[in-house]
């Protein structure tokens, strides 16, 4: 049996390995050319996973900036319904963080299992992210896990625990008074 390859879809095959690839190692250049056409960013050669996603994955800050600006879907979950912001803010990768926020990523937008953005920020313990993310009005309601307060707690991260005790109930704009330098933006 012979499988035939509709015209250009070998070509569109390189330009999302090529988007991949540069999302993985942080070559910008590489994706510069082939995100001035949008079709390509929204395209993964990984199942589930876009080249946004990736380059969230991996801290590559430049090659989301690039991806956002072209066009990528910045809520565009992968197959277990994590999205770029939940997987940046998993890793604790604070900028990244604050690009996609900015961009309007969704703060509270959960994985299929019910673990958000925050949760997973507060479950491994990076403070800084989940501040920038209640400045954002992240939720602290429970997930089918427990809360961020004590998933913070249940990992040994007692000073991000004692910060979100401290400043439960404050508003976004309290969060953003009390840490101004989430509130600086990137150069």
């Amino acid at each position: 049996m012979r499988i035939s390859v509709m015209p250009g879809a070998r070509r569109l095959m390189m330009v999302v390995m090529k988007l991949n690839a540069a999302a993985r190692d942080e070559m910008p250049s590489t994706c510069r050319p082939a995100t001035q056409k949008s079709m390509f960013i929204f395209s993964s050669a990984e199942p589930g996973a876009t080249p946004l996603y990736v380059a969230c994955h991996n801290g590559h800050l430049e090659v989301a900036r690039l991806l956002l600006k072209a066009g990528a879907a910045k809520d565009q979950a992968q197959t277990q319904g994590a999205t770029p912001l939940y997987v940046a803010c998993q890793k604790g990768h604070l900028d990244i963080a604050r690009l996609l926020l900015e961009a309007g990523a969704a703060v509270n937008q959960a994985r299929n299992d019910g673990s958000t953005p925050l949760f997973a920020a507060c479950h491994n313990g990076h403070l800084e992210v989940a501040k920038l993310l209640s400045s954002y009005g992240a939720s602290r309601a429970a997930t089918p896990f427990g809360t961020p307060e004590e998933a913070a707690n249940s990992r040994g991260h007692a000073d991000l625990a004692a910060w979100l005790v401290a400043s439960r109930g404050w508003t976004p704009l309290q969060h953003l008074e009390a840490c101004p330098r989430l509130a600086a933006k990137e150069a």
